[in-house]
């Protein structure tokens, strides 16, 4: 494979081809049509005069036609293709809401440089993630409000993470819970059936956990990407020193990674512990569709890798489909297990049964649909 900028070139050695041009230009039929025709009958001297007209034309056209199908056939041979872009194996229909904690703990460092930045720049990174669907961002401290309803438009919601603070929240809290019924009335407002929620935070409260079997019931799933560490930190003040409670104690917000785990695994979805790295992300990446039994990224891959081989007009299928019956029946007939089938598989299969169509594999060779069988 070469690729030339955009342009993929799958199987480069057809075009070694091209060297036969130059010599097909000056023996080619329309060359020896001319030379082997008139000129052999007409004096040398009259030919200047006899072939300047329409035989001299209809010989140069028919003398560039085959060379110029031929470089065709061979370019079109080499596999010319745009530059492949990556593409979701998996397109999830069901909008996602954050919910961001903006809570005054969140100016706690415990995590460098404290855990309000951290968590911004980690939903930064999650947003650039997102490739399709819809996003909404809602943030709560004492209050909860939507910042962006559900939208496509990925680029401004990072925007908008990049100045969250919780200074703009008008009554300070952690009203984990309100923030999560606001997410709620997001999902339903835009008409989604059923959802899920990605809860950005450094605890909860018990109005959260008493809120998920609410959302559960409604089909909404609930995963926690959790900010700090159990060791905890100081939340420092604007006017200096360090947040207190009302006996003059300094107030020391721990991560419970406990509680919040459990949260997660109640809420049917999945959590993460902030991390340098993508790990957390990496974690939730799986959020909408679930546990994959497979990795379907290396799949796609070893497939496209085996598929440079193939012709487009799918040659190799057609040489197994014109395999007499009787190699099958006489090699051994392949009877695939529902089970182990894979979800068009098992259409196919169906389709071929109901259409009276036997069908057999011997080792890697697969007989497989190409379109519908009906």
């Amino acid at each position: 494979m070469i690729e030339i900028g955009p342009l993929v070139l799958l199987r480069p050695a057809w075009l070694l081809g091209w060297l036969l041009l130059p010599w097909l230009l000056k023996h080619g039929p329309g060359e020896a049509t001319g030379r082997g025709g008139w000129n052999t009958v007409i004096p040398a001297r009259l030919q200047p005069l006899l072939l300047s007209g329409a035989a001299s034309a209809g010989r140069g056209g028919w003398r560039w036609l085959l060379p110029s199908l031929l470089a065709m056939a061979l370019l079109a041979a080499a596999g010319p293709a745009w530059d492949r872009q990556p593409l979701p194996l998996a397109r999830s229909s069901q909008a996602q809401v954050v919910v961001f904690d903006l809570s005054p703990s969140m100016a706690a460092a415990d995590v460098r440089p404290d855990r309000l930045i951290r968590a911004r720049f980690k939903l930064i990174d999650w947003l650039g993630e997102q490739r399709d669907g819809q996003v909404g961002l809602v943030v709560f401290g004492g209050q909860a409000f939507a910042v962006a309803p559900l939208t496509a438009d990925a680029r401004t919601l990072r925007h908008l993470a990049e100045v969250l603070d919780p200074d703009l929240m008008p009554v300070p809290g952690a009203r984990a819970d309100l923030g999560l019924e606001k997410a709620r009335t997001l999902l339903q407002g835009a008409g989604v059936v059923g959802g899920e929620i990605l809860l950005i935070t450094d605890g909860i409260n018990r109005r959260a956990e008493r809120l998920l079997p609410a959302l559960r019931a409604d089909g909404i799933r609930v995963s926690v990407l959790a900010v700090g560490t159990a060791a905890g930190a100081p939340v420092p003040r604007e006017g200096g020193g360090f947040l207190t409670d009302r006996n003059g104690a300094i107030v020391l917000p721990r991560l419970d990674e406990a509680r919040l785990s459990r949260f997660a695994s109640d809420g049917g979805g999945r959590y993460a512990a902030i991390s340098v790295d993508g790990s957390d992300l990496q974690q939730l990446a799986g959020m909408v569709e679930g546990e994959a039994d497979y990795d379907f990224q290396d799949l796609a891959a070893r497939h496209a890798e085996r598929a440079r081989g193939y012709a487009r007009i799918g040659w190799a299928h057609a040489v197994c489909m014109c395999i007499h019956e009787s190699v099958f029946a006489e090699i051994g007939y392949f009877r695939p297990t529902p089970s182990l089938l894979g979800f068009e598989d098992t259409i196919f299969f169906n389709d071929a049964r109901r259409a009276g169509i036997r069908l057999g594999a011997v080792g890697d060779v697969w007989i497989h649909h190409l379109g519908s069988i009906t």
